[in-house]
C-alpha cells in the first residue's frame, strides 16, 4: 500500500503526464488548422469518454475545469512566440557551471 505522500506524488506526476499530453493535442489540432471553439468540446468529449470508462464522478467537475484551463493556455500559447526566459536560459548553462558536462 502507498503511504499518502508517495500517493500524493504519484498523482502529480499523472497529472503532469496529462497536461503534456493535453498540451500536445491540443498544439496539433491547431496547427492542422482547427479554432478552439471545435478543439474545446473535443478535448471535453475526451474527458468525458475517460471518466465514464474508469468510472469516474466528479460532482465538481475539478478534472474537467483544469483540463480546460490547460487547454485554452496551450491553444493561446502557440499563438505567441517564445523567447527563453532566463530560467531556462539558466536551466541550460547550470551543466556547464556545475562542471558536469
Amino acid at each position: 500500500m502507498l503511504s499518502p505522500r508517495s500517493s500524493s506524488a504519484k498523482l502529480v506526476g499523472l497529472l503532469g503526464h496529462l497536461r503534456l499530453a493535453v498540451g500536445r493535442h491540443v498544439c496539433d489540432r491547431r496547427q492542422a488548422g482547427a479554432p478552439i471553439e471545435r478543439v474545446l468540446p473535443e478535448v471535453k468529449g475526451l474527458v468525458r469518454e475517460a471518466a465514464a470508462r474508469e468510472g469516474c464522478h466528479d460532482p465538481a467537475d475539478a478534472l474537467m475545469q483544469q483540463v480546460v484551463g490547460w487547454t485554452i493556455t496551450a491553444f493561446y500559447d502557440a499563438l505567441v512566440p517564445r523567447h527563453p526566459s532566463r530560467e531556462s536560459r539558466e536551466s541550460q548553462e547550470a551543466p556547464h557551471v556545475s562542471g558536469r558536462r
